[in-house]
């Protein structure tokens, strides 16, 4: 003979099959939204970084192509004067274009210095960039480990 039961005890429902599989749903949902919103920021932060590097190559671009610029202007008037001073007088001529050179010589000296600067600069701003996106990738990775790991809910 069976024996009539009664009414189930309360936390007997928490095991029902349909109840355990809206909770593993519902957590399911609640961590692949906070992994597509981790990703999302992920994707903010190597868009910016990007665009911080691409201004500091435009400024340093524009360094360089005004440094030239400066060169230049400085090296056509230093012809123009030296042609002039040859039709004036060989003797003087001599003497200035030695006098010339020296400062020409400084000054693209300086010009080359302050390339260098500018470059080891631009180098410096790359490997700024390249931590940056090494640390978005270690961040990447750890979302996507997040994502991939089995829950302990699931088993």
């Amino acid at each position: 003979m069976a024996v009539p039961m009664g009414p189930k005890p309360w936390w007997r429902r928490w095991f029902e099959p349909i109840l355990v599989v809206t909770i593993i749903v519902a957590l399911f949902t609640v961590l692949a939204t906070g992994g597509v919103t981790m990703f999302q920021s992920v994707k903010g932060d190597i868009r910016a970084a990007e665009t911080r590097l691409s201004e500091r190559v435009d400024r340093v671009n524009e360094r360089i192509e005004a440094s030239e610029m400066k060169l230049r202007e400085e090296i056509q008037a230093s012809e123009a004067r030296l042609y002039k001073e040859i039709q004036a007088s060989e003797v003087r001529l001599h003497e200035e274009i030695q006098t010339n050179e020296a400062r020409q010589s400084q000054r693209i000296d300086k010009v080359k210095a302050e390339i260098k600067d500018l470059r080891t600069e631009l180098k410096q701003d790359n490997a700024e960039l390249k931590a940056d996106m090494k640390a978005m990738d270690n961040k990447l990775d750890r979302v996507l480990e997040a994502l991939l790991a089995p829950s302990p809910e699931v088993g």
